[in-house]
């Protein structure tokens, strides 16, 4: 099946396109400043990240994160009906928006100091999930109850992906 062409909605395939490529450079973004980030101190709420090595395993899991949302966008939609496509770019739309406020937002200001990620997630992230949310609702391409429940499964979904991907990372870090 090829992509799909989304009628009367004015740039909703473009930013479904858009999305794991402002996905991935967010998690470059955090991929370059997050070790000097971690060594500063005080981030006592960071005590169990800072136990894992940073410079390999944090670093793959954002990079497998990030090259998942390749996938989902360009290529589930050869395995789903066009709705179940629907709500899995809801729920990856989720997983980014929640990404957005936490952890960036919400430790940008507990700590009052640069968080890596922060510029790509409000600058790139906030907008266009906000823009695909409304496309969601104002071209009723699914119900407004899915949106909010697919959405919302997709953030809580990307939190537990992560922690698998931290998970894998030690297994791709004993492998190479």
């Amino acid at each position: 099946m090829p992509f799909p062409k989304f009628k009367n909605a004015f740039g909703f395939s473009k930013a479904i396109r858009a999305l794991p490529f402002f996905f991935f450079i967010h998690h470059l973004e955090e991929i370059f400043f997050l070790h000097s980030w971690l060594s500063e101190p005080p981030f006592p709420l960071l005590t169990f990240i800072q136990k894992i090595d940073t410079s390999v395993h944090l670093y793959i899991a954002s990079f497998l994160l990030g090259i998942s949302g390749f996938w989902v966008v360009f290529f589930s939609h050869r395995f789903f009906s066009e709705e179940n496509y629907f709500r899995i770019i809801c729920a990856f739309s989720g997983l980014v928006l929640l990404n957005v406020f936490f952890p960036h937002i919400l430790f940008t200001f507990y700590f009052l100091h640069y968080t890596p990620g922060i510029f790509t997630a409000v600058n790139f992230n906030l907008p266009l999930t906000g823009f695909i949310f409304a496309c969601f609702y104002i071209y009723k391409l699914l119900p407004k109850g899915e949106v909010i429940l697919y959405g919302t499964l997709g953030g809580v979904f990307g939190l537990i992906l992560y922690f698998i991907f931290l998970k894998a990372s030690v297994v791709v870090d004993f492998l190479i």
